[in-house]
């Protein structure tokens, strides 16, 4: 005959119980005010717009340039995934 089973109780919390970092969030205290946005962000804002619509100018009015440049990244993309590759074998040598 089989011995009994005996099962330990599970160190997770009930699935409808209070989860084991549950943190109670009170309302803010201080006054809410509206965010502000200061000239850096302001500027970075402008400038990744910039980039950007150049960025669609260039791939709508020359294609090859903007085919081109693409072809480059993934090329260079792949160089760099290479080169990690390579630094991760061989850092399991040591």
């Amino acid at each position: 005959m089989a011995a009994p089973r005996t099962t330990k109780p599970s160190i997770l919390p009930p699935l409808t119980g209070t989860p084991l970092d549950y943190v109670p969030i009170d309302r803010p205290v201080n006054k809410i005010t509206p965010t502000r946005f200061k000239a850096p962000t302001l500027r970075r804002a402008a400038i990744a717009a910039g980039v950007a619509g150049a960025a669609v100018a260039i791939s709508v009015f020359a294609p090859a340039v903007a085919i081109g440049a693409f072809a480059i990244a993934f090329v260079g993309g792949g160089v760099w995934a290479a080169d990690a590759l390579i630094k991760a074998i061989d850092s399991h040598d040591d």
